[in-house]
């Protein structure tokens, strides 16, 4: 089927742009840029599908949507055209709103009249919003005075839909008309690229900003998945016989949270204190009205999206089932917003995915081996010779690459450990755990701080086929010892970097909020003087800038933050650390260990343990990513030539 595509690099058009043209689909896209639908191509991995996706270069604002006469006769052979063009911004102006949302509509239908008149389009597909008060019963009235004290986004998206309804309707085309709710992120892992709709609301509940939930018990915020609505709408193209009606993409009320319950689980996810009670949507939206949106950094017009009212869901339910929205993932997509929030111009590199298994978020980088490219490249010397690994490890036991897990510690992340999982020579995969509270991973909330990771971890090395090589960095490095203890026969090797593996008395740990203050306020110099003076770097090594503006954005969520202060106290603690485990006693860990760290140790009770030196600190791993891998890769070439099957079958 040829179809063409209005939105094709947004927030909803990518997954659907990649279902559709997964599927067979031949797809035009509209796009204002070219360089930037090849961005698009590369983050969704598709730049070898040139063949199946067209880029159309126009523009929503421009007559005949920037068409070229030579583009438009290509679109003569399109028989859907979806229209899911128009940016998230509920703060436009009525100028603005009107030009990217009816004006824009009234181009998309004069051009969908021409290609029904003189090709072969049969199918409109709008894509509008759950709160147009227009349908099949009404399509033909004039319901223009009913936005009450809507804002222009939605006003102006009103009478786009009016528009389209009224201009097709002598055509005698399909007309699907789709109303998503609040858009969020994704299904399985909650990745949420847009940062409006339910950002606002979590944005405002991170900052202290929102003491109060916007709605009780009978209000609600209907949402629905973004890989969610674009599996409905490539379903409703495929959909034989087509029929015109109207579709709201969002769950029944008796199947989703109230607002004070949504609220509720977003503090509790964020770690800050739930609103005290409740007040009415119309309330707040009047107070924020009034110079509060101003204080607060909430848009008044985010109120409109909180209702009482029901919608219809029977047609959605007709085309496609199972679209509820997941309630377990709205734990990831409230952390990952936090993330973003955070972290604003940060996006995973093309070569990593993000996974979720057995409840743990999981980087996962692409097989084969990649340069140690990112933050610390630049800092790598000469200082230190590397031993030889020529040779690719895949420590297959049974035709299957041995997978290899790295375990980060606190003041750190999974991200900053990916320029030493590129540089491991290692065929199979590679991945890397992001500690739950840290990064994009929810926090455990088990009743036992330590013991919440230790069991997450232990849980996920039991659903690999096979055992893995195990490396933890730090406080990483405990949970990575703690699980192998837990699960012997998960466990491969167990290489332990700088391993937080003795109680310490540090201020820094005993008074963690201090040490964030330093992160978030100090200067750069003042930090790269405090790191070095810790040992958290040498001397002789230069703090990698990106590291500290990563910790200090890091830092800035509450959810990082108190994550980070209970694990800190946890270190100071006697019976946070066990003695060493017997299953290391038969050689199945070693240990690299960063000379210059001036806080830890090695307990006297691991010094049987194989361990080598570097001259760097504790966050060597980091900072030394090409050193650390060559150890890595000495450690895999001894394992891969004298593989001991009593290793493989340890009873757990």
């Amino acid at each position: 089927m040829n179809i063409f595509l209005t939105g094709g690099t947004g927030f909803i058009g990518k997954p659907l742009l990649k279902k559709l043209a997964v599927e067979g689909h031949r797809v035009y896209a509209l796009v204002r840029s070219l360089s930037k639908f090849e961005a698009v191509l590369e983050e969704l991995r598709m730049t070898d599908m040139g063949q199946t996706i067209v880029p159309m270069i126009g523009d929503l604002t421009l007559p005949k949507l920037g068409l070229s006469k030579e583009n438009i006769a290509q679109l003569l052979n399109c028989d859907t055209f979806i229209h899911a063009g128009g940016p998230m911004n509920i703060g436009l102006d009525l100028t603005e709103a009107e030009i990217v949302f009816r004006e824009a509509a009234r181009e998309a239908a004069g051009l969908a009249e021409s290609l029904v008149r003189e090709g072969k389009l049969n199918h409109f597909v709008h894509v509008v919003g759950f709160m147009s008060p227009y349908d099949e019963s009404n399509a033909l009235t004039d319901l223009s005075g009913s936005g009450g004290h809507a804002p222009p986004y939605e006003i102006m998206k009103f009478e786009a839909d009016s528009y389209i309804r009224k201009a097709l309707r002598p055509l005698e085309i399909t007309l699907s008309t789709v109303n998503p709710s609040v858009v969020v992120g994704h299904s399985a892992t909650g990745e949420t690229e847009q940062t409006g709709g339910l950002g606002i609301l979590v944005d405002a509940v991170r900052k202290g900003a929102m003491p109060l939930s916007p709605g009780g018990a009978d209000h609600w915020l209907p949402m629905v998945h973004v890989d969610h609505t674009a599996a409905f709408i490539a379903r409703l193209v495929g959909e034989k016989p087509a029929v015109s009606d109207t579709y709201y993409l969002l769950d029944d009320k008796g199947d989703s949270l109230a607002m004070q319950e949504l609220t509720k689980l977003i503090a509790r996810e964020l770690r800050v204190m739930s609103p005290l009670a409740a007040a009415p949507p119309a309330l707040m939206q009047r107070l924020l009205s009034w110079g509060g949106s101003r204080l607060l950094g909430i848009p008044s017009e985010s109120m409109n999206f909180i209702v009482r009212k029901e919608f219809p869901t029977a047609s959605k339910e007709r085309v496609l089932r199972g679209l509820a929205v997941n309630q377990e993932t709205l734990r990831r997509v409230v952390t990952d917003l936090d993330y973003r929030l955070s972290h604003q111009d940060r996006k995973l590199p093309g070569d990593v995915n993000l996974h979720v298994r057995e409840g743990m978020t999981l980087l996962v980088l692409e097989d084969g081996i990649r340069s140690a490219s990112g933050i610390t490249a630049k800092v790598i010397s000469e200082e230190v010779s590397l031993p030889s690994a020529n040779r690719n490890s895949s420590l297959s036991s049974a035709g299957q690459p041995m997978p290899l897990l790295l375990v980060p510690g606190i003041y750190s992340s999974a991200e900053q450990l990916l320029p030493l999982a590129r540089a491991v020579r290692h065929d199979g995969p590679k991945l890397i755990l992001e500690l739950p509270g840290l990064g994009r991973a929810p926090y455990h909330h088990h009743p036992s701080v330590i013991e919440g990771y230790v069991e997450g971890l232990s849980r996920l090395l039991r659903s690999f086929d096979e055992p893995v090589v195990l490396i933890g960095h730090s406080f990483g490095g405990l949970i990575a010892a703690k699980a192998m203890e837990s699960v012997p026969g998960a466990v491969r090797k167990l290489l332990l970097l700088q391993p937080a593996l003795h109680p310490v008395r540090k201020a820094a740990y005993r008074f963690p909020k201090l040490s964030a203050r330093l992160f978030r306020r100090g200067s750069f110099r003042l930090i790269s003087k405090q790191l070095k003076k810790s040992g958290t770097f040498a001397m002789s090594e230069n703090v990698p800038e990106d590291y500290v503006r990563y910790v200090r954005e890091e830092l800035a969520s509450p959810r990082v933050l108190s994550t980070t202060a209970e694990i800190s106290r946890h270190l100071t603690r006697a019976d946070t650390f066990l003695p060493m485990p017997p299953a290391w006693k038969r050689g199945k860990a070693a240990i690299l260990w960063g000379k210059a760290d001036a806080v830890w140790r090695i307990p006297f009770a691991l010094q049987e343990c194989h361990v080598e030196t570097l001259p760097f600190g504790h966050q060597f791993p980091i900072s030394r990513p090409l050193e650390t891998a060559a150890w890595i890769d000495g450690q895999l070439a001894d394992l891969r030539d004298s593989i001991n099957p009593e290793l493989l079958f340890d009873t757990p």
